[in-house]
Parts: structure tokens; sequence; C-alpha cells
């Protein structure tokens, strides 16, 4: 008999035991993709800010623009900014194609693209289309007036702004909402 209600009290402390187990996996689960959504929500809210930026830079600057240069810096300017907004919306297309409640192998491969993707713009094309427009834009105009170099000056700081400080920042949370999926994933 003692036999027996041992194996029953033991069968219990297993499945308890087990219960405990499950219930450990789901919520350290539950963490990481916590910690994964919140590196994907700083990301997010980067590209969200990099297209706000935009938009002020074009209501601030384009009737500057318009005012004291010519119109093709004025169309440089207005290319330029087209693409950047268009990377940015690229980005962010890229961010929500990413669900944590998918395939994490997929999710992985997303998030590399996306972190690939932005980093090379920010870091090389970006920095280089803002260098270029105000290469273009001085050539055009010839002119080295204080409204030029504040203006360019001002392009430069936004450009930074924009592309490389908040790169190194960006570039740690996608490594880290990798690295969350990964865990995932095992």
């Amino acid at each position: 008999m003692e036999l027996e209600e041992l194996k029953i009290k033991w069968n219990k402390v297993d499945e308890r035991l087990a219960a405990t187990e499950v219930m450990n996996r789901k919520m350290e689960k539950e963490l990481i993709e916590m910690r994964a959504r919140s590196s994907y929500d700083y990301v997010w809210r980067t590209n969200i800010f990099n297209i706000l930026i935009y938009i002020v830079i074009a209501i601030a600057v384009l009737p500057v623009i318009k005012t004291y240069f010519s119109v093709a810096s004025l169309w440089v300017v207005v290319i330029s900014l087209l693409i950047g907004l268009s990377f940015s919306v690229y980005s962010l297309w890229l961010l929500s194609r990413m669900k944590f409640d998918g395939a994490v192998s997929e999710q992985i491969r997303l998030a590399s693209k996306h972190r690939r993707f932005y980093l090379l713009f920010n870091r090389k094309i970006g920095f280089l289309v803002g260098i270029g427009t105000i290469a273009v834009v001085l050539a055009i105009e010839s002119a080295y007036t204080w409204q030029s170099i504040s203006l360019i000056g001002g392009f430069i700081l936004l450009s930074l702004l924009i592309t490389y400080l908040p790169s190194k920042r960006f570039d740690e949370e996608m490594k880290n909402i990798e690295k969350e999926l990964a865990e995932l994933e095992m």
C-alpha cells in the first residue's frame, strides 16, 4: 500500500514539476518577446522621427531656398528630401512586416534585412546624398552668402541628426531584436 501511495505522490510531484517547467518556459518566452518588442518600438519611433524631420525640413527650408536660391537648387533639395523620405518609408514598411507571432526564422531574416538596409542608408547613402545636395547647390548658386552658408550648415546638422547620430543605438536595438528572436527559436 505504501508503495502505491508513494507512486501516486511521485506522479503528482512530477506533474507539478512539468507544469512549473511549462509555465517557466512560457514566462521566459514572454519576457524575451517583451524585450524584442521594446527594441522594435524604439526602431519604429526612430523611423517616425526621421519622417517628421524630413517634413520639418521641407516646411522650414524649402521656402527659404525658394526665396534666396534658384529653381534648380530648389529641385535638387526637393529630390534629396524625397530620396530620404522614400528610404524612411521603405524602412517603416520593412518593420511593419515583422510580426512577433509569425515564424521566428522569418522574423530574424526581416530584422537582419532591415538592419542592413538602415545602416547602409544612414551611414553611407543618406549622408552622401546630403553632402552631394550641398555640393550641387553650391555649384549651381556659385554664391557664398550668409544665407547659403547658414542654410547649408543647418542642412548638414539635420543630415547628421537624421543619419549618423541615432544609427549606433539603432544598430544595437536591431541586434537585440535579432538576438531575442534567435532565443525564441531555440
